[in-house]
């Protein structure tokens, strides 16, 4: 597979990774679709669900051994919080016991999750970043990304310098002929800061509408994400099939 740099992290990323959301969890079937990812050169995966002790405990049961197998060659983003914002402290608390489960208590990156308004940014965000700033003096985390769906807010975040990492939507629904999202490519770029492409096939309503093929192929679907000035895009596969 091919890589790419991740901005000024200088990682490298393989053009496709793993997005873990609607992962199947089946220890069988995660074991099957962590195998063939490594297999064809794929290192980057977006671990979501943040909380090994309390709702989310089934996904680290059954995907925490796979990372931990092939932890080595992967590049591991870790979801500091999740879509409800929790606590700074719950959010901590989440981190630390995640971290321990991925098998040299490190994450590349620290993702916080879908920081969409500029309150967020202004007052969650910033807290989490200095809660994090900490793991990456203990040498626990390596950069800081955000997950985001508002061009607005990922301005702001890139211009502050305080990520390293956006991850972003990038697809053939939402991007052609939109300028801000030109633009906000072109910003990170300038800011030496990483594009991760999320939902690259727009919740799978490019290849599917009203229960029938659209005709448009994941393939397009990838190839248009990668002709953008990303590092990698992260389609989330339920299982070896979609893989």
């Amino acid at each position: 597979m091919q890589t790419r740099r991740l901005g000024r992290t200088g990682l490298e990323v393989g053009v496709v990774g793993l997005g873990t959301e609607h992962l199947a969890t089946d220890r069988e079937n995660v074991d099957t679709v962590f195998d063939m990812g490594v297999e064809a050169g794929l290192n980057y995966v977006d671990l979501v669900y943040n909380d090994p002790s309390g709702d989310y405990g089934i996904y680290w049961d059954e995907i925490g051994p796979a990372v931990r197998r092939h932890r080595e060659e992967l590049v591991l983003a870790l979801h500091w919080g999740f879509i409800y914002h929790e606590p700074i402290d719950q959010c901590l608390r989440s981190f630390q016991e995640a971290l321990d489960l991925l098998g040299n208590g490190y994450a590349e990156i620290a993702m916080l999750t879908m920081v969409d308004t500029e309150e967020l940014w202004q007052d969650w965000a910033r807290k989490g970043i200095e809660r994090l700033a900490r793991f990456q003096q203990d040498g626990r985390v390596g950069y800081i990304g955000m997950s985001n769906h508002s061009v607005q807010v990922a301005h702001m975040a890139v211009e502050s310098d305080l990520i390293d990492v956006l991850m972003f939507p990038v697809n053939l629904y939402q991007h052609p002929e939109d300028p801000a999202r030109a633009a906000l490519l072109e910003t990170c770029a300038e800011h030496g800061t990483g594009v991760v492409a999320m939902k690259p096939y727009y919740g799978g309503v490019l290849l599917e509408r009203d229960g029938a093929p659209t005709g448009i192929t994941p393939a397009q679907c990838l190839l248009y994400a990668l002709s953008q000035p990303i590092a990698t895009t992260v389609p989330g596969v339920r299982d070896p099939a979609q893989m």
